[in-house]
């Protein structure tokens, strides 16, 4: 099965969710509405890069970094969306070849349209087609998960104060 993936930034027809879409349609054998509802609805952002660059991008990956999904596309290298601390474990990690594992797992910190830093979980594996490397992820907003959990903590020493305080 051909899973050439087009880069998107030189070919105006290349990369579009219909293309994409075909190509998963042709791997797992599924109809074309399962696959599209599985990726177009998807509650995760999923993203495919090609040489570091975004050529296809899901509703929900727009959604979480702010853009418009031409503008991932032809503004189109990850690195441009990692806080500048994260930009060197993403190149080792997600762009060398090699994965030393199926799928790898991060939390990081990516950089919205409006500036915005938001925690994100991701999950990437890379494959080789035509000799180049093909990264595909996914992309969950963490941030209200991490603010969740610093409330939870900070109730919890106020409790904790609150409590030593009565049992003295």
């Amino acid at each position: 099965v051909d899973v050439t993936l087009t880069d998107s930034r030189t070919d105006n027809q290349s990369g579009t969710r219909s293309e994409v879409t075909n190509h998963l349609c042709q791997l797992l054998g599924d109809s074309p509405l399962i696959v599209q509802t599985l990726t177009e609805k998807s509650l995760i952002g999923i993203f495919v890069l090609k040489s570091g660059h975004f050529v296809y991008v899901t509703p929900r990956m727009t959604e979480i970094l702010g853009y418009k999904e031409q503008e991932l596309l032809h503004r189109s290298n990850i690195l441009l969306y990692m806080v500048d601390s994260e930009r060197e474990t993403v190149c080792e990690k997600w762009l060398a070849s090699g994965l030393k594992v199926n799928m790898l797992s991060q939390l990081l910190h990516m950089q919205r349209k409006d500036s915005t830093v938001i925690t994100v979980e991701t999950m990437v594996t890379q494959l080789m087609v035509d000799d180049q490397l093909v990264v595909i992820g996914m992309v969950n907003d963490a941030s209200d998960k991490q603010q969740a959990l610093e409330r939870r903590r900070l109730t919890d020493k106020v409790f904790d104060c609150a409590m030593e305080g009565i049992m003295v």
